[in-house]
């Protein structure tokens, strides 16, 4: 029988000077979409250098910092 996984909303952002989230992305992942590694975190911190260890996500409330 094949797994079934609870599709999730998932923001990644960054926290602007005065603390405000920004939003960079917002998907809706199932399973391990949501793994993030070395190579994709340089990628949005080339693309968005206010990232650069400023990146976080939030998955159903709970709020993780990436790099």
């Amino acid at each position: 029988m094949k797994e079934q996984f609870v599709k999730r909303p998932v923001i990644y952002y960054y926290l602007d000077r005065d603390g405000n989230r920004r939003p960079i992305d917002y998907r809706i992942c199932d399973g391990f979409d949501y793994a993030v590694d070395d190579q994709t975190i340089k990628h949005i911190n080339d693309f968005y250098p206010e990232t650069t260890n400023n990146l976080y996500v939030i998955i159903e409330g709970f709020e993780f910092r990436l790099a």
